[in-house]
């Protein structure tokens, strides 16, 4: 069982790139975020949500999080929601961690790594980005441009509210 579940993100990759036909459902869980309340994507239902799955002693996630600090600065909440799941660490490494270097949406936990180990994530940075229908329309395990990011979100639904900076609307 364990085997079929780490085969998940190519499983997801392979639908994707089929064009979407049978858009696979993105993952349907709840877990406890920093301000105290129990969340996840289902919460934000008719919006795109981008899952940020990181770790605080991961490097290339805090190259991933300046991107996705930028990129989160050019939306409206109503538009997309950026969720980031911290994998495998306690609350007080997140937060001490978050003093140094904060993040501008809500951060929840997955101490445990039940929901990326039900997803299979093998590295981090890894990212998933939900339709406004909850659908997985990306998955990738890895760094994503801000351009590539801003790119898959509008594909995903959701319009930019602010150019990036020094450059005109498209």
């Amino acid at each position: 069982m364990r085997t079929r579940l780490r085969l998940l993100p190519l499983v997801l990759l392979v639908v994707l790139a089929a064009g979407g036909a049978g858009a696979a459902k993105g993952p349907d869980f709840r877990l406890p975020a920093l301000d105290g309340k129990a969340t996840g994507p289902a919460d934000f239902r008719g919006r795109v949500v981008l899952l940020d799955f990181w770790a605080t002693w991961c490097v290339p996630c805090h190259a991933q999080a300046e991107i996705l600090d930028r990129v989160h600065a050019q939306y409206s909440p109503a538009q997309a929601q950026f969720l980031a799941i911290d994998v495998g660490e306690d609350e007080k490494t997140v937060r001490e961690f978050l003093k140094k270097s904060p993040i501008p949406f809500p951060v929840l936990l997955d101490e445990k790594e039940t929901v990326s180990d039900k997803l299979g994530l093998v590295g981090f940075p890894s990212l998933m980005i939900l339709d406004g229908k909850g659908e997985v329309s990306f998955l990738n395990t890895g760094i994503v441009p801000e351009k590539r990011l801003r790119d898959l979100l509008q594909r995903a639904g959701a319009a930019a509210a602010t150019p990036p900076a020094g450059k005109p609307a498209r």
